[in-house]
């Protein structure tokens, strides 16, 4: 296993554990098991609130899908990883570059 794949696998694995724990897109499933009062539903929630727990899974899950050689399948857990972070940076350096003591957010903006 080579660098760059390394790199994939481990930034798949988080991506897929943040998606699991924390998306909104993964809420109405999440509102739905806990309607659920059987112990699977509840473990399985449970579960899925736990980075610990979704991050061992993820990483298996991460592990078989390049077992499989599904790739391309990672790339885009790892991208909605990575993705954020590109929109981290572009606020530092706005805020860094803007020569300001306190940089204005649009909503700010738009008060004055």
């Amino acid at each position: 296993m080579n660098f760059l794949n390394f790199t994939l696998y481990v930034l798949a694995a988080v991506g897929m554990s943040h998606i699991l724990a924390d998306a909104s897109v993964i809420a109405p499933f999440k509102l739905w098991l806990s309607g659920k009062n059987n112990w699977f539903g509840k473990k399985l929630l449970e579960m899925l609130n736990c980075y610990q727990c979704n991050g061992f899974w993820s990483g298996f899950a991460v592990a078989v899908l390049g077992w499989l050689g599904l790739t391309w399948v990672l790339w885009a857990f790892a991208i909605s990883l990575v993705s954020p972070l590109f929109g981290f940076a572009k606020l530092y350096l706005a805020m860094i570059t803007s020569g300001d003591e306190h940089y204005e957010t649009p909503e700010e903006k738009n008060e004055v």
